[in-house]
This record gives structure tokens, sequence and C-alpha cells, in this order.
């Protein structure tokens, strides 16, 4: 990859951003007791952005993304956002509004893999998407308090999913589901009662549901149907100080075994992790890190158990102004 990115002040209100990039991605897929299948894909995109101040409280940016890309060809993406102060003082009150559109490629695997159970599909279109957000945000008792709440809606068009072909021999590859949509609501706060404590937490509400199957012949990707793999109900607590715990948890999500042994259901779970670091002499840092400390059995993707108790610990050493 390579790039260039440019960015100017004008008339002292506007903060202009522009830039291209090119990439270039290659690959080797398939049995090395036969000779492999090498793609190639070259992409080139070009940018601009504009983050004007509108007045003392309205900030608006709006830009855009021209790319090209091998798999696709030649791709317009634009994006805009507004954020206006409504109060100012001791406890700002800040109304957030975004919305925007996307393009993602397929991978490499996608596209062209040469396993029986999961074939590339050469045929296969970019996933394209429209967001739309409208969120605010509240800060209180001079910054250590400040709170979030987002409302989103998005819609895809051709989202990625891999498709059992033949349940008798779980031949699969990969398709392109017509129309899907997430919406729901983000809630976070973070809470600095004193300076060296830091207290943190999110939650998300997910509604996602399958529109249009397109090609798809797997029931999990029916209509109305909810999306794979995404939990309604997820979020995660931390606290402490220069590290501490953290608990990872996410709801029952709608999956498949793809066996056709009507598996479709995969089961919530709570994790507790944490982190920890310590100051032993002149630049010297211990860490400590533990993650799934019960030792909770879980899957994240059905069939495919996550791991059990695991402890890291290491030293860093850093040396000069930047150091601990």
């Amino acid at each position: 990859t390579g790039g260039y990115q440019l960015e100017a002040q004008a008339g002292g209100r506007h903060l202009l951003t522009a830039g291209a990039d090119v990439e270039r991605e290659t690959g080797a897929l398939g049995s090395r007791s036969e000779p492999l299948l090498r793609p190639t894909r070259t992409n080139a995109g070009v940018y601009v952005q504009d983050r004007v101040a509108v007045g003392s409280r309205l900030f608006a940016t709006i830009g855009g993304r021209l790319e090209h890309n091998e798999s696709f060809g030649t791709s317009a993406v634009p994006r805009a956002a507004l954020a206006f102060r409504a109060r100012a003082g001791k406890a700002p009150l800040t109304l957030r509004a975004s919305a925007g559109a996307g393009v993602k490629e397929p991978s490499f695997f996608e596209s062209f893999g040469v396993s029986f159970y999961a074939q590339g599909n050469p045929g296969l279109r970019p996933e394209r998407s429209r967001t739309f957000d409208l969120g605010l945000e509240q800060r209180l008792f001079g910054d250590r308090l400040r709170a979030e709440a987002t409302g989103f809606h998005h819609e895809y068009r051709d989202q990625i999913a891999y498709n059992v072909i033949d349940p008798a021999t779980f031949q699969g590859s990969f398709i392109n589901l017509g129309r899907t949509r997430a919406r729901g609501l983000e809630l976070s706060a973070e809470a600095r009662p004193i300076p060296a404590l830091r207290v943190a937490a999110h939650y998300t509400l997910l509604d996602g549901e399958v529109l249009v199957s397109g090609s798809a012949t797997n029931p999990v990707y029916a209509v109305w149907r909810p999306l794979l793999r995404r939990p309604r109900h997820q979020g995660w607590l931390s606290t402490g100080w220069r590290g501490g715990p953290v608990i990872l948890g996410a709801g029952g999500r709608a999956d498949s075994d793809f066996l056709a042994l009507g598996l479709e259901h995969n089961e919530g779970y709570a994790r507790l992790d944490a982190r920890a670091r310590v100051s032993l002499a002149r630049g010297i840092e211990a860490h400590l890190v533990g993650e799934n400390l019960l030792d909770r059995r879980y899957q994240e993707v059905l069939g495919y158990p996550a791991l059990g108790r695991s402890v890291r610990i290491g030293l860093r050493y850093r040396r000069g102004p930047g150091r601990p």
C-alpha cells in the first residue's frame, strides 16, 4: 500500500483533507501438491473532506471517496456528519448525526478459495451499505462523567455469507444475500471519580434481519430471520487503576452448524478478563494479562469452542521522555 494525504486550513473555519492511495494484493491459494491459484488485485482511491465550523456551536463534516477496485469497478461513497453543541459551560451537551455509504470487496478466499467445503465464488458482488446515526453526548462534573447514546439504522445490499450447497457432502461456497438491515441503540458511559480511577461501560441493543434472501438456500437466511452471529444484547464493563478487570458479555444469537443437524442458536456468555501494569524501576514496567479467568465454556462461533483460561506476563522497557 502507498498513499498521500494533505491537510490545510481555509478561511479560519475550514479544515480541508484530500488524498489518494493505491493497494496491490496478491495471493496463493490451494494445495501445494498442485499448481496454486495466484490471484492479483490492484485498487486505487481518492478522497476529499471538509470540516467546517458554522458559528461557535455547529460543526459539519462533508466528504466522499472515489474507489476503483479490480473486483467491482468504480464506486463513489459519500459521507456527512453534523455536531451541534446545544449547551456549553460546565455541563456541555452535544447532539450528533451522520449518514454515509460504504463498499467492501470480497476477500481472495471468498472469491477464489479452492476448498471443497468453502469454494470461492468469482461472481461475488461487493457488500454495499447505507448508514444513519443520531446521538447525543452529555458531560458532567467537569468532564469527570461522560455519557453517550446513539441510535443507528444500517442497510446492506449483497452482504457476503457462507452457504451449504449440498448438505449430504457438506459442500459449501459463498453467496450474496439480497438485502439485510441492522438497527439499534448504543449506550456508553465513562467516569473518573479521581484522576487515577476509570470506570467505563458499553451496551449495544441490535435488531438485525434478513430482508431479501437472494440465492441463499440455508434456512438461517430466510426472510425475517435474525442476522447470523449478531447478538441482540452485547456489552462490557471495565474498571480499575492502571488496568483492572473487564467483563465482556453477549446474549444468545442466531447461528448454524451448516450440517443439516438443526442447530440454529448459540447461547450467550459472559467472560472476565483482567489487566495490570506496575512500574518496577526507572523505565521498566511489568504487565499482566488474564483472559477468561473464570474458565467459562462458550462458543463465539457455533462448533468452535473459545479458549479457556489464559495468563500472560511480560516486561516492557522504555527510555526517554515518554517512559513511565
